[in-house]
């Protein structure tokens, strides 16, 4: 499991303890009548919707930073790959075609 996906977890299992938490302190509030039953449901869907927000940005950061990790690092990205292999096939191309030109046999791709 890399980096991002433990940090993804983590933010989630904390997201859920939170949840259950705030779910118990409102079910209490409810009970000790110090808030209307309403009041709980949209304190929860209110939490919900910050968390989400919240995720969403956390997963955003988690990948820039993953991804500037890695390039700092000197790992290709998926775009450099994809791009040497569009070069390299063209290379190739421009390649056989110049052997047929010059009466060569072209040579096999070991790809």
């Amino acid at each position: 499991m890399d980096l991002v996906e433990k940090g993804i977890l983590t933010f989630l299992g904390a997201w859920l303890l939170l949840h259950e938490k705030a779910h118990e302190v409102i079910v209490d509030l409810i009970e000790k009548g110090k808030a209307a039953p309403g009041e709980g449901k949209y304190f929860i869907e209110d939490l919900s919707k910050r968390v989400d927000e919240e995720k969403e940005e956390l997963k955003k950061k988690i990948s820039e930073c993953a991804h500037i990790a890695l390039k700092e690092a000197g790992f290709a990205t998926d775009g450099d790959v994809k791009m040497l292999t569009r070069r390299l096939n063209d290379l190739e191309k421009r390649l056989k075609s110049l052997e047929k030109g010059i009466g060569k046999e072209p040579r096999k791709s070991k790809m």
